[in-house]
C-alpha cells in the first residue's frame, strides 16, 4: 500500500490527479 501511495504522490499526470477526485466525488455521491 505504501508503494502505491508513492508512486501516486510521484506522479504528476493530471489525469491521474483528476481519476483520483472523480473516485473521491464518487464515493462522497454515492
Amino acid at each position: 500500500m505504501n508503494r502505491k501511495c508513492k508512486k501516486l504522490s510521484n506522479s504528476n499526470s493530471p489525469h491521474d490527479f483528476w481519476h483520483l477526485v472523480k473516485n473521491i466525488l464518487n464515493n462522497l455521491t454515492s
